[in-house]
């Protein structure tokens, strides 16, 4: 049996970051010291361990950890350091860590070369109060720095900039790594299409990581973003103008990827409960109907399910429900599709008619949001104006840094808010025109798009018109959404056979008096009526006369006087 070697010894080279190492700062001038000392000492080297890491958290020394494991496995009794720094600089875990080491063996010791120290199982308590105090020092110095370099980071907030690494999608230049970050072009492309995607409801998160593997998107080691990094990308701010560094949200000056609709969109579909808005889940077997059709009898949800070539639905409410209803999915479907068709507009002319008036409704509503607008337009030109006199004051000495730093980024979070208000009243306006556009050329088609569709396509269609579906056994009632409701009326209306084939869209507004005269009006079609219903009550006034008015007036409610 070989005998321990006591005086084997293991020098620990350390500095604190990897660009010291990659410059060799002080690497070689430690190993000379510390070889230099073992030979004084009468200790033989066995093994150097140089490495480079963030010593002021436990978790980030990894490499030091090692290092003790690999002493105590190859039966080295010496560690020898530069300083105690070299060895701690998070305080006690690391210090319990020696200190352990230490005492599974009475010939074990510590070295550190420039503070004269040797500490052991049995080191005198004068050795042990200096090692503590040493200890004690180095941990001061590792706070101190980290507050430093927290209010560097704070100074940087204040101004917009990042004081960090830069988020994927952006880079920093380094010859000036106090500026902003600047756009990645081909990487900020990536990150747009990520949120994109997620948006459209057709990606999970890990469904979402593979698209984007497959569209070429890497990390900076070249290997495939994960599905958890993915998660926490659509969650960052940083992407719409602001930062967010320790639990606070700061406003950047640098450019966005993406836009602040599309970002609160897809906090939307994060944090969406079961069965809410969001990305749609994988389904084995697709079925249209599944999910969106209730029981009659009992308003609970239908289960559908594949026998041979047909699929049925049932309701599995054993001893509860009192009908439990049981149908082939294409006799539901064909039920459905009449109620789709029957939101479809026959005569083209007033089809036409209907869309334009659609289309020119709210002009009330039109005009308040231009003034807003205006409004939002002249605070950003005013909030411009002011930046450029801070500009003034701080380059005459009026102003301090200081001063000028605050008064800026205030001036600069207040733009920000009301370009995403102005960005806000544009989106609105929008969507009010979209949707609109959107239930009028759905409505026109949605018995032709249901046809052609499958799955989830189809499922989508039925959402957007229907509120509910409720089957039985003998019928399917479809309640449409208040939309489309007005809609099907309108059709109804309209596809009736005493409405002419032909209908002048360039038909000025004549309404009939009670006297049998004409009156022109001149008023838009108000927006508190159904523009469709305006536009029919418009032209059966102007050519049914009399008799079809007083029978619309029954039906409708009349025409109002503008």
């Amino acid at each position: 049996m070989s005998r321990p070697n006591l005086q084997a010894a293991a020098l620990l080279c350390r500095v604190s970051t990897k660009e010291q190492e990659d410059e060799g700062y002080s690497l070689e001038a430690q190993e000379k010291l510390l070889k230099e000392h073992c030979e004084r000492r009468g200790l033989n080297v066995v093994f150097v361990r140089t490495f480079s890491e963030t010593a002021s958290k436990y978790e980030q020394r990894k490499k030091f950890r090692e290092f003790v494991n690999d002493v105590a496995r190859n039966g080295i009794y010496h560690i020898v350091a530069e300083k105690v720094d070299r060895v701690s600089r998070s305080g006690s875990r690391d210090s319990v860590l020696i200190d352990e080491w230490l005492e599974q063996d009475a010939n074990r010791h510590v070295h550190l070369a420039k503070q004269s120290l040797d500490i052991h199982k049995f080191a005198p308590s004068t050795a042990k109060f200096v090692w503590n105090m040493h200890l004690a020092v180095a941990k001061h110095m590792s706070d101190n720095l980290s507050e430093e370099v927290l209010k560097a980071a704070d100074v940087m907030l204040k101004r917009g900039i990042w004081p960090t690494k830069a988020p994927i999608g952006y880079f920093r230049d380094k010859t000036h790594p106090t500026s902003p970050l600047q756009v990645d072009p081909a990487k900020a492309t990536f990150i747009k299409v990520m949120f994109e995607l997620y948006d459209s409801g057709e990606f999970s998160i890990p469904r979402l990581a593979d698209k984007l593997e497959e569209l070429g998107f890497r990390n900076a080691n070249q290997h495939k973003v994960m599905a958890s990094r993915i998660h926490l990308l659509l969650q960052d701010p940083f992407y719409i103008g602001q930062m967010r560094f320790r639990g606070r949200i700061w406003f950047g000056i640098h450019k966005p990827i993406i836009g602040a609709e599309l970002f609160e969109s897809v906090q939307k579909r994060l944090k969406r409960k079961c069965g809410g808005e969001g990305a749609r889940r994988y389904r084995k077997h697709d079925y249209p109907l599944k999910g969106i059709t209730q029981c009659k009898a009992c308003a609970k949800l239908m289960s559908w399910e594949g026998h041979g070539d047909q699929v049925y639905g049932y309701c599995k409410r054993y001893g509860l429900c009192v009908r439990r209803t049981s149908r082939k999915q294409e006799d539901v479907e064909a039920e459905l599709l009449s109620h789709l068709r029957a939101l479809e507009v026959k005569n083209s002319s007033l089809a036409d008619w209907i869309y334009q008036a659609i289309m020119s409704r709210d002009g009330d509503s039109t005009r308040q949001q231009a003034r807003l607008q205006d409004e939002l337009e002249r605070k950003l030109k005013s909030l411009d104006q002011r930046l450029e006199r801070l500009l003034d004051l701080r380059i005459e000495g009026d102003l301090s840094r200081d001063d000028y730093d605050r008064k800026r980024v205030e001036c600069i979070t207040e733009q920000e808010r009301t370009r995403e208000a102005l960005s806000t009243t544009r989106a609105d306006q929008a969507e009010r025109i979209r949707s609109r556009a959107e239930v009028y050329k759905i409505g026109r088609t949605a018995g032709w798009l249901y046809s052609k569709s499958e799955g989830s396509a189809k499922r989508e269609i039925l959402h957007k018109i229907f509120e509910t579906i409720r089957v039985s056994n003998e019928e399917v009632i479809a309640q449409y959404r208040p939309a489309y409701q007005q809609l099907a009326q309108a059709a109804s209306l309209t596809n009736s056979s005493k409405v002419p084939e032909t209908f002048p869209l360039n038909k000025p507004n004549f309404e009939m008096l009670r006297n049998g005269s004409v009156n022109k009006n001149d008023q838009p079609i108000r927006a508190g009526h159904p523009s469709w219903l305006a536009a029919w009550e418009e032209f059966r006034l102007s050519e049914a006369g009399s008799s079809q008015e007083s029978d619309l007036s029954r039906n409708d409610g009349g025409l109002r006087a503008a």
